[in-house]
């Protein structure tokens, strides 16, 4: 109502003028690695070719290739089937993999996937209803990073990778 004398009004100012924020880059500073939403790849899609990046991904889809994302997230969702190497700091399988999971801290096998191929991983969880046929190799540290199991157990101590099948399922069968 009364205002002193100098004092100064505030303005609104509407959303869309405001400028983003930049911030400047440090020389070596390393660029910040997305989070949020991931990239959904959805059950009618179908790639064949390679996938690589550094965002984090749930693919539903089919794909006939790689998918190599070395420090994301990658869910391969209840109608995802993948027959491809798969590379991702952490992978959570729901659907169907035909392929080598390379997961550099984990990988999660849910009780609806069904996983053809071997693992490497540091940490793994196999839920019950999951069906798995492959090799598994628990490996330490960076050694989770080597791109090729050869060279991960010549790299250093591991774990031996371990043949697994659920009882009663036949050699040639996971699908």
């Amino acid at each position: 109502m009364f205002r002193k004398q100098g004092e100064v009004k505030p303005v609104a100012v509407p959303e869309r003028e405001l400028a983003p924020l930049v911030v400047p880059e440090r020389p070596g500073a390393a660029a910040p690695e997305p989070r949020g939403e991931p990239t959904r790849i959805a059950q009618s899609i179908t790639v064949k070719g390679d996938l690589s990046g550094r965002e984090d991904l749930f693919f539903d889809g089919t794909l006939e290739g790689r998918i190599r994302l070395p420090n994301s997230r990658v869910v391969i969702g209840p109608n995802g089937c993948v027959q491809a190497d798969v590379e991702a700091n952490e992978i959570i399988v729901e659907g169907r993999v035909t392929g080598s999971l390379r997961g550099h801290t984990r990988v999660e096998l849910r009780p609806t996937s069904r996983v053809r191929g071997d693992v490497t991983t540091e940490r793994i969880a196999i839920q019950d209803g999951a069906r798995f046929n492959g090799r598994i190799e628990v490996v330490r540290g960076e050694e989770a990073r080597v791109a090729h199991a050869a060279s991960a157990s010549a790299a250093g101590e591991s774990y031996p990778a371990v043949p697994v099948r659920a009882a009663g399922e036949p050699k040639d069968s996971i699908h």
